[in-house]
């Protein structure tokens, strides 16, 4: 489901990109500014796609690295942490 979520992102940013530069061409006759905002909008939208698969990788590779731990019991309430140290007093 994430993967398909990502995928329609990177479609909608391509869609925005096109219909802006639609809308400069069209209706404001502003071709070059249309060109360069159709060029900027595939631009990001490739950038934002690349960006996800190689974050997604890097995830799952830092994963395999580092092996859950598992879940240790709760100490019960008034118990002392294995950890805790005693205060010198003076």
């Amino acid at each position: 489901m994430n993967k398909k979520m990502q995928n329609i992102a990177v479609l909608i940013e391509f869609i925005a990109g096109s219909g802006l530069a639609i809308f400069f061409h069209q209706v404001l006759r502003y071709p070059e500014a249309a060109y360069t905002i159709f060029g900027i909008g595939v631009l990001l939208s490739l950038v934002t796609y690349l960006l996800r698969e190689e974050i997604e990788k890097t995830r799952a590779e830092l994963l395999e690295q580092y092996p859950r731990p598992m879940s240790s019991p709760s100490p019960s309430p008034g118990s002392a942490t294995p950890n805790a140290r005693a205060r010198p007093t003076s």
